[in-house]
């Protein structure tokens, strides 16, 4: 079977967000490439070539230039899905607890999770503002379609 895609949108990291025509949204990393074939080099070496992508062959792959491309099975089968955020709200992340000890009261941060940190004046209740920002975190990014890094032994 073959998928096709609707849209493409190059990402940092040289992380690719794919749309098919089902409605199925994915990040590919194309990173892995630039060992496969070195043809995909190009993409780091070239100011601003990545994000160039762009649709092409009627959504059956998405392509740079004449030399890169990348047929739509290949995204489909090696893309990385999007969750939802009650799935990624399942996925036990760290988190590192700081106390205050001059101005009291924890900050709580998710090392896998830029960004996304609070506080809370007894480790109770900065557990539950942790929750809280997590979701919050989690939802801005989905929304964005940004990246979400999950832990290593997930």
């Amino acid at each position: 079977m073959f998928y096709t895609v609707a849209s493409v949108d190059a990402r940092k990291d040289f992380v690719l967000y794919v749309k098919f025509t089902d409605g199925v949204e994915m990040f590919y990393d194309v990173k892995p490439l630039f060992e496969k074939w070195s043809v995909f080099n190009e993409l780091r070496s070239t100011k601003g070539l990545f994000q160039q992508v762009k649709v092409i062959a009627d959504g059956y792959a998405v392509g740079w230039n004449d030399r890169i491309d990348l047929a739509c099975n290949e995204l489909r089968e090696h893309g990385k899905a999007i969750k939802t955020v009650d799935e990624y709200m399942e996925i036990s992340y760290r988190m590192e607890f700081y106390e205050d000890k001059e101005e009291g009261g924890f900050t709580v941060s998710f090392p896998d999770l830029p960004g996304c940190l609070t506080c809370g004046e007894t480790l109770e209740e900065a557990y539950e503002m942790a929750q809280d920002a997590k979701r919050t975190w989690l939802e801005s990014m989905i929304e964005r379609r940004m990246p979400i890094n999950e832990p290593e032994d997930c």
